[in-house]
């Protein structure tokens, strides 16, 4: 199963462009002046979060469940942590639930150029 998960990013990642223009991005978040969160152990609900090596990148992986997989892909700017409520229930209900931080977010290497 975890060759399948590998090869699910590997086809997302070959369609995501190396790089980005700043401009591009219609809503760019503010900064923000809060330190964020810590996550409460509820909020995780046995969520696994491990690191892969995709295409000679750092992969950060969130996963939970056994069965057919449900790949989740965040958008800007955001990180697998937005999918927590979405995983822990597709888990419950006989699914494997991967969201991978995509290139250049959280815990999954940068491109090289920009």
């Amino acid at each position: 199963m975890c060759g399948l998960m590998v090869s699910l990013c590997r086809s997302v990642l070959s369609r995501i462009p190396t790089t980005t223009n700043s401009h591009s991005h219609p809503h760019p978040s503010p900064p923000s002046s809060t330190p964020p969160k810590k996550m409460a152990k509820s909020e995780l609900d046995g969520i696994t979060q491990r690191s892969v090596t995709v295409n000679g990148i750092k992969m950060h992986v969130a996963e939970k469940g056994e069965g057919p997989v449900v790949l989740f892909i965040h958008g800007f700017p955001e990180l697998w942590y937005s999918w927590r409520h979405q995983i822990v229930a597709l888990a419950e209900q006989g699914y494997r639930a991967v969201a991978p931080d995509m290139r250049g977010y959280g815990g999954t290497d940068a491109p090289k150029e920009a």
